[in-house]
């Protein structure tokens, strides 16, 4: 838990404030790319191998990331519209339906991309044949 709240901690940063802030996610994902390689050696060199057992995974960090993209799709929209050069001066009325139309098009966006790739990768069903075989 405490691996996946750190990497999660750093996407939060990044998805929420990653446009007020462009100059600081290189850093996060730099810190990202460094968990991931301490975690992988910690796997792989420093501890033994832990009796197979079934785990509940990490689906619930699936929920946690769905939640953090959607509030960062709405931070963004906000800022930009708050802060951005093209509504200074403009009323609420304007800056509400920019916000509204960068939402939507976020939206879109996602869904186009999730329609380009496939949803999970050719292997997972044999990790999966081989863990059932395991336990």
């Amino acid at each position: 838990i405490e691996v996946m709240l750190q990497l999660m901690l750093s996407l939060g940063y990044v998805l929420l404030f990653g446009s007020a802030a462009p100059l600081i996610v290189p850093l996060c994902f730099l810190v990202f790319r460094i968990q991931v390689q301490a975690s992988a050696m910690l796997l792989t060199e420093c501890t033994r191998r832990p009796f197979p057992q079934r785990m509940a995974g990490i689906g619930v960090w699936c929920n946690v990331v769905q939640v953090l993209t959607a509030m960062g799709v709405v931070t963004n929209g906000f800022l930009i519209v708050h802060y951005g050069y093209a509504f200074a001066g403009t009323k609420i009325t304007a800056k509400l339906t920019g916000c509204f139309l960068y939402c939507i098009l976020a939206v879109i966006l996602r869904a186009c991309m999730n329609d380009l790739g496939p949803s999970q990768d050719s292997a997972v069903k044999l990790l999966e044949a081989r863990r059932n075989r395991v336990l």
